[in-house]
């Protein structure tokens, strides 16, 4: 079964606190003995929520919700996917969390993925046919990107346009009224 582990955020993380090289190490230690053991299948730090949107709809109508986002203990800082047979395996791996992070005092919760054999009859052959074409898709392409994360963090920031820029042109395409008060714009053309 493969189940994906959400690092809940915190204040550090909130902060974007910078990890101390212990950390880096013990973190990088941990990846490494999963990826050894056969089960990691992927993983990544988010950054903090000031830096994100939510949108939420209603009625069908989009609305952006710029951050920060005050309920922290809802945030997520991260998450690992892993493969293993059990929910008892996945968390007997998880209790060998590096106890560095944040101090010990780690929230970590460890969500099953849907299979397409939970959907039984639902999930028809073609259905099947059409999401085996797009991950073997995503395959091909992640792996263009592995080769991509393998530049320098400097010759990625040249090759990429900002976070802050991409977010003012998409909003302006969606929205020409300005921000209200609660940092709620509605979207809606």
């Amino acid at each position: 079964m493969r189940f994906m582990i959400i690092r809940k955020a915190d204040a550090h993380t909130e902060a974007e606190d910078i990890p101390t090289p212990e950390l880096f190490e013990a973190m990088g230690n941990y990846m490494q003995e999963m990826n050894k053991a056969g089960i990691l299948r992927g993983g990544d730090g988010l950054r903090p929520s000031r830096e994100g949107a939510r949108i939420a709809f209603h009625g069908g109508n989009p609305t952006v919700i710029d951050g920060p986002f005050t309920e922290t203990k809802e945030l997520v800082a991260g998450f690992t996917l892993i493969e293993v047979p059990t929910l008892a395996d996945a968390i007997a791996w998880m209790k060998k969390w590096p106890k560095v992070d944040a101090n010990g005092e780690v929230q970590l919760e460890i969500r099953p993925l849907y299979e397409a054999e939970d959907f039984g009859d639902a999930f028809t052959p073609e259905q099947r046919a059409k999401e085996d074409q797009l991950r073997a898709e995503l395959a091909r392409k992640n792996s263009g990107a592995r080769r991509f994360e393998r530049k320098s963090r400097q010759e990625r920031k040249s090759l990429s346009v900002s976070t802050d820029t991409i977010r003012r042109e998409v909003r302006a395409g969606l929205n020409q009224s300005p921000q209200d008060q609660t940092g709620r714009r509605n979207c809606a053309s």
